[in-house]
């Protein structure tokens, strides 16, 4: 059994759908990620891919269902830069020793 009975206005579904919505922006976010890290570069695009991580902590600490699913939107986007930035960084600043 799950740790809440769910039922239909229960804060465990709210937070169930707000990583239902953070993985399902994701998954279309990495189509436009590589764009925003080429214009951005792989550092900058780390800082901006981050800063949702930031904000959506800052939604859990005061969660009205707006600003999380807002949030969770925002997050989904910044991942998707956040990792793609991070891969374009590791792999321009590796050698071939470094690589296995």
């Amino acid at each position: 059994p799950l740790p809440c009975p769910l039922p239909l206005f229960s804060p465990c579904v709210f937070i169930f759908s707000s990583v239902a919505i953070i993985y399902f922006v994701l998954a279309f976010a990495n189509a436009i990620a590589p764009a925003a890290v080429g214009f951005l570069g792989a550092r900058r695009g780390m800082f901006f891919g981050a800063i949702p991580y930031c904000l959506f902590i800052a939604c859990i600490l005061y969660p009205y269902l707006f600003t999380l699913y807002t949030c969770s939107v925002l997050l989904g986007i910044g991942a998707a830069v956040l990792w793609t930035a991070q891969g374009e960084y590791l792999t321009n600043n590796s050698t071939d020793q470094t690589m296995s």
